[in-house]
């Protein structure tokens, strides 16, 4: 049997022994937020679905401008928003990348398409989801009753009709 260091298991040296806490990792923060994150519900979720769309289109374009990857037969480089207006349409529409002509563009509208098909995948989960927990909340009968000024009949008494 191998003996561990005393750091290990807890001896002298290590701080969590005095305190009675362990120390948290930058991996236990970014979990912790994460989870907060997916806890909040599917508005939330939908717009950390928006933001990542975001950031992959914005990341495409930068590429695409900054090192004037363009598709063959163009003379000229794109500018980053008409990058970006690409990458969006292939984020919203597979399909057009098929025209795609030259091999450093199609590798990063690849990369675009393929990070859209996880976004859009994920956002339909999100949604089914979603719309599962809402009906699974109606059926429960947890539905919030508006207050009105007409008075509701009370369980067990008969209401009269006028």
């Amino acid at each position: 049997m191998l003996a561990a260091r005393p750091d290990e298991t807890g001896g002298r040296d290590n701080p969590s022994r005095r305190t009675g806490v362990s120390r948290t990792t930058f991996k236990d923060h970014l979990r912790y937020r994460f989870d907060n994150f997916m806890a909040r519900g599917t508005g939330a979720l939908i717009g950390g679905m928006a933001v990542l769309s975001l950031v992959i289109i914005a990341i495409a374009a930068a590429v695409i401008a900054l090192t004037g990857v363009a598709q063959e037969g163009e003379t000229q480089a794109l500018i980053f928003w008409e990058a970006a207006w690409q990458s969006m349409m292939r984020t919203l529409d597979a399909g057009t990348m098929g025209g795609d002509t030259g091999w450093g563009f199609r590798i990063v509208m690849f990369v675009v398409t393929v990070g859209s098909v996880f976004v859009i995948s994920s956002l339909i989960g999100v949604l089914g989801t979603g719309v599962e927990g809402k009906m699974e909340s109606l059926r429960k009968g947890r539905s919030r009753v508006p207050s009105t000024d007409t008075p509701r009949p009370s369980a067990g008494r008969p209401t009269s009709s006028r």
